[in-house]
């Protein structure tokens, strides 16, 4: 299975054609003002080279599982033979402090990080501007 592209946002619309909008893509790392936090996101992956069939989604804090998911991944229908969208939407993480956010896909045994995001504070830019003064 290759993936072609993995895109974490807070939500994922798909419309009466078949297009995907995400929406509030977080490029870089998860930003939050305090802890503790709650952050709800969506997971968005483009795969090629497969065949129909089911997949599990985990979902980490850290070491910490704190969500996993199980589902169909049907390629019969795409427009590209033996290519497939991946999707899950709600993803809920409550945190305590700062973590890192991984995702981890398993299919035919096989293992396949999709992502890793770290959730931090966010900080003030006019004060880091001050400190490199």
């Amino acid at each position: 299975m290759k993936i072609r592209h993995v895109a974490l946002s807070e939500t994922i619309l798909q419309d009466k054609l078949g297009r995907w909008s995400l929406i509030g893509i977080y490029s870089d790392d998860i930003l939050v003002d305090t802890f503790p936090a709650h952050v709800t996101c969506a997971l968005y992956v483009e795969v090629e080279g497969v065949e129909d069939g089911e997949i599990e989604l985990e979902f980490k804090l850290g070491k910490k599982t704190v969500a996993k998911g199980f589902g169909l991944l049907e390629c019969s229908g795409s427009e590209t033979p033996s290519s497939g969208v991946i999707s899950a939407l709600g993803i809920d993480l409550r945190l305590k402090e700062s973590a890192e956010f991984s995702v981890i896909l398993y299919q035919e045994g096989k293992r396949k990080t999709l992502l890793k995001k770290k959730i931090r504070l966010r900080r003030d830019r006019g004060s880091e501007r001050i400190a490199k003064l």
